[in-house]
C-alpha cells in the first residue's frame, strides 16, 4: 500500500500488507479519542490510520482486509455488516 500525503499528494512510505493484521478499535484509539482509527499490524511495524466517517474506515479495511469484518471469529461486527 502507498501512502500520500494530504496537501501535495506525495509519496511518503510504502507499506507491505503481506502477513498483516488489522484491528478495526485498537486500544490506542481510546487514548487519542477519536473516532473511526483503525490499525495495521505488519510484522515490523504498526501503522495507525483515521478516517474522516465509520462508512470511509470501513470502506478502507474491506480494501485491505476483505474478509476482516466476515471472520467467523470476530465479535465486534459492525451492523451493516451483520
Amino acid at each position: 500500500m502507498h501512502v500520500h500525503s494530504v496537501p501535495d499528494g506525495e509519496e511518503v512510505m510504502a507499506i507491505n500488507l503481506s502477513h498483516c493484521r488489522i484491528d478495526h478499535q485498537p486500544q490506542v484509539a481510546k487514548l487519542m479519542r477519536r473516532p473511526h482509527i483503525f490499525a495495521i499490524y505488519a510484522p515490523l511495524n504498526t501503522y495507525l490510520f483515521a478516517a474522516p466517517s465509520e462508512r470511509e474506515m470501513i470502506e478502507w479495511i474491506m480494501k485491505v482486509d476483505q474478509f476482516h469484518f466476515f471472520s467467523s471469529s470476530r465479535s465486534n461486527t459492525p451492523e451493516e455488516f451483520a
